[in-house]
């Protein structure tokens, strides 16, 4: 009879599963896990643990792995650890094998073709032997080949025992010991430019920046000499644009929104006159130049407009071109390789997006798909199938956009290399996606669907956040194969750019919130970093994709440490740069391999932060715990423009003279701006990127984190047009400052 109690169990069966028991915040303060937030993560889990003698079934079972599992899902390996073994696992005869053992077993690369097979007869060495209550075990490690190539292989072994046979299946993942960096920031710093491309105003777009701005603003980035353009993430939103509207709430993270297409340069409607006369009339160029001269974007206007538009698009590219099956042009031809390329998750994808409409047209407010009709959770179920067959035009309409956007990302990419900027452009991969949206849809065993991830409280969220975006659960990705995160990253890696991970913690750690919780009731759940962290090498070397860790908030030393060995770059802000005597740090105290920033999108612009304009909105949205807690930002936040000034001073940037008043001015001083941005570029730091709103001294910030519908998140628009953004005198002065610290690439004249 156990003497455990339930505590014991949860606390041990969450120390299994990769619950942390405890945390502390970035005040110090210890934040220990109980015995509720325990359960509760655990359910979300999938484990049975609200009764005792599940919990202790559940711990048995989970104590016992992986070795009744014949193999683990996935062994992870860099390319310098070769030669390797994988282990086996078997049950023991006593202390030995079984005298009848004989394994089967081969590799296939990733076209399915054998590279390898071995039969063992036979008893093998023990390298291990395990003990349960279920029985004895042991491990054998049997040696793979030594030339494997760097790619992804799958291991096939059949054990047979007498007249049992047993089969097992395991992912082989060889990365390079390194994500990818090109050559050239080995050699030269560089820097760029940071836009919300939804944000980017122009006297042509729709009312939304698109890829037509994007590819503008790269002949832009050029003329100013800078190398990098960073984006916010272009993930699909999904067909509900009436509420949580957020970059980094999407339906998807594999597929970008077609928002950001610039139908324009869409070839059919170039050939389709009839088109080109209704964009022309009255009506819709009234309705356009409202969307562009409007403040804030407007989601649900744009959208609507531009899916029409794509289906007759859609509908004329049929016509010229013919089906998928029976393409008759070249471009036909092209759209049919596309969809066969991407296979089931586009088809699922589109089909998604489809059956959102097909409620919408009902008139029936489906949020979320678990609002839909049960025979439509399943993704592979008859009703979906038989949905598929029926609506097959609007299908491949959703596929047709989604075939657009890919080529005008990659097409903007391209035109960056061809204008030579070093990197070109960077797209941010966000850390989670909306629990009601295509992912959570289509991979419903590897999301924990009752709880919410987040982060505990800091300075600038006294209160702690919660993003309401869905965790995967880790053991369940693992058994997977990992083969989600590796379409995320397929899907977001340009060849030859960037990509920026947002919460790059996330690899090793997440902070899950229970579903109806506060975001101080939360604990970290760990995830299998060094496999996770291998796949990322992988695709990024393949891409030839440079790779930035937004490695903020509260972050372990030792998770910096691991990301810098991989060759991730870190991500330094001005505002969090400081000493422990609460002095700026100096420039040459940042490191290398990192990028550098003022700021970011949940945080104030650098005009705001002078102003404090931030503690004003959320004193007056009432998040601040208590009214001493506004009092005490406001102290900090004089003592860091206080430190600022100190800085400048002892620089030379700023007279003493000019010290003394310049503190108590309510706009940023020009230059206390032009101050921060030459001291970041004075820093070895081997990027610098700076927002479009920091070199401007704009106000607002793009999102208020802790808000909802109380501030226009995600919403805003530059101030200033595309069209006058390479006149203002402000990107020149950048430029000349850049310049004058040896950033930026110079090619040689041809």
């Amino acid at each position: 009879m156990t003497s455990e109690t339930k505590e014991e169990l949860l606390a041990e069966l969450s120390a299994l599963c990769g619950i942390e028991p405890e945390y502390y915040d970035v005040a110090g303060n210890l934040h220990v896990t109980g015995p509720d937030i325990q359960e509760s993560l655990l359910t979300a889990m999938g484990c049975r643990c609200q009764h005792f003698d599940e919990l202790r079934l559940e711990v048995a079972r989970r104590r016992q792995w992986p070795w009744s599992a014949l193999v683990e899902p996935v062994l992870a390996l860099s390319t310098s650890q070769l030669p390797a073994v994988w282990n086996l696992y078997l049950p023991l005869q006593g202390e030995a094998w079984p005298a009848d053992l004989n394994i089967a077993w081969e590799l296939l690369d990733e076209q399915g073709q054998r590279c390898h097979q071995e039969q063992v007869h036979g008893p093998l060495p023990l390298a291990e032997i395990r003990r349960f209550d279920s029985g004895t075990y042991g491990r054998a490690s049997l040696p793979l080949p030594p030339d494997l190539a760097m790619g992804y292989y799958h291991l096939h072994i059949d054990v047979q025992t007498g007249a049992e046979t047993r089969q097992g299946r395991m992912l082989l993942v060889l990365a390079p010991p390194q994500v990818y960096v090109p050559e050239i920031l080995r050699q030269q710093r560089l820097w760029g430019l940071y836009l919300p491309l939804y944000a980017l105003a122009s006297r042509r777009n729709w009312g939304i920046g698109d890829c037509g701005d994007l590819q503008r603003l790269v002949h832009m980035a050029r003329e100013f000499n800078a190398d990098l353009i960073g984006l916010n993430p272009l993930h699909h939103l999904g067909s509900a644009l009436t509420e949580s509207i957020s970059p980094y709430y999407p339906t998807s993270r594999c597929f970008p929104d077609p928002l950001y297409l610039d139908l324009e340069q869409v070839p059919e409607l170039a050939t389709n006159p009839r088109i080109q006369e209704y964009l022309a009339g009255l009506a819709i160029q009234t309705q356009l130049t409202a969307l562009r001269q409007g403040r804030h974007v407007n989601y649900a206007a744009v959208a609507h407009l531009k899916q029409g538009i794509l289906a007759q698009l859609f509908d004329t590219f049929l016509e010229q071109h013919g089906w998928p099956e029976a393409p008759r042009t070249a471009r036909g031809q092209e759209f049919a390789g596309f969809l066969a390329q991407q296979g089931d998750l586009l088809q699922d994808f589109a089909t998604f997006l489809a059956l959102a409409e097909y409620w919408q047209e009902q008139q029936r407010p489906y949020i979320n798909w678990q609002d839909w009709p049960g025979a439509y959770h399943n993704p592979a179920g008859p009703t979906v199938a038989a949905f598929q067959q029926e609506c097959r035009q609007q299908i491949l309409g959703h596929a047709y956009a989604q075939w657009l956007m890919a080529g005008q990302l990659q097409a903007s990419q391209r035109l960056a290399q061809e204008e030579r900027l070093a990197v070109g452009l960077y797209l941010d991969l966000a850390v989670g996606v909306n629990p009601g949206g295509f992912d959570a849809w289509r991979h419903q065993d590897l999301f924990a669907q009752a709880v919410d991830i987040g982060a505990p409280p800091d300075d600038f969220s006294p209160l702690g956040q919660n993003w309401h975006l869905v965790p995967l659960a880790p053991q369940a990705l693992r058994n997977q194969g990992y083969r989600y995160l590796i379409d995320v990253l397929r899907h977001n890696c340009l060849p030859g750019g960037a990509l920026r991970i947002d919460h790059v913690m996330g690899f090793f750690r997440l902070y899950w919130i229970p579903r109806g919780a506060s975001a101080a009731q939360g604990a970290y759940v760990r995830y299998p970093a060094a496999e996770m962290l291998k796949i990322l090498a992988l695709e990024s070397a393949r891409q030839q994709t440079l790779v930035i860790g937004e490695d903020l908030g509260t972050v372990a030393p030792w998770i910096r440490e691991q990301l810098a060995a991989l060759h991730v770059f870190s991500t330094r802000l001005f505002y969090f740069e400081f000493q422990g005597d609460g002095s700026c740090r100096p420039a040459d105290q940042y490191p290398e391999q990192a990028l550098a920033a003022i700021t970011t999108h949940d945080l104030p612009t650098l005009a705001g932060f002078w102003q404090g304009r931030d503690i004003l909105v959320r004193q007056d949205l009432h998040l601040f715990p208590h009214d001493q807690a506004a009092a005490q930002a406001f102290r900090e936040r004089r003592q860091i423009k206080a430190a600022i000034v100190a800085l400048l001073t002892n620089k030379g940037w700023l007279s003493p003279e000019a010290a003394m008043t310049i503190l108590d001015q309510d706009d940023l001083p020009e230059s206390v701006k032009w101050g921060i941005i030459a001291h970041l570029a004075e820093t070895p730091c081997r990027l610098v990127l700076l927002s479009l709103e920091d070199i401007f001294a704009w106000l607002e910030q793009q999102n208020l984190p802790g808000t909802k519908d109380e501030y226009p998140n995600w919403r805003l628009k530059l101030p200033l047009p595309l069209e006058d953004l390479a006149q203002a005198p402000e990107l020149a002065h950048v430029a000349r400052i850049m310049r004058q610290y040896q950033r930026g690439t110079v090619f040689p004249e041809n």
